[in-house]
């Protein structure tokens, strides 16, 4: 397996059944995308998805465009 371009970017899509509430991966000031959600719960499985996006540089974009999703 080749290694992939920091400059390439791709899309993961899939239900991860992850609640994340309203929080975002910590990436940094300047790629954090501030997110809405109107569910506010967080589960184990959220707080994984948040720590894998974390460390694979991932953004979350559901709730990152200004509109409430439950």
């Amino acid at each position: 397996m080749g290694r992939i371009d920091a400059h390439n970017s791709f899309l993961l899509a899939g239900d991860c059944n992850a609640r994340t509430g309203g929080l975002s991966p910590d990436l940094g000031a300047d790629l954090d995308t501030p997110r809405v959600s109107a569910d506010l719960t967080v589960c184990p499985r959220g707080r994984w998805l948040l720590e894998m996006c974390e460390l694979f540089e991932l953004k979350l974009l559901n709730g990152g465009f200004g509109a409430v999703s439950g």
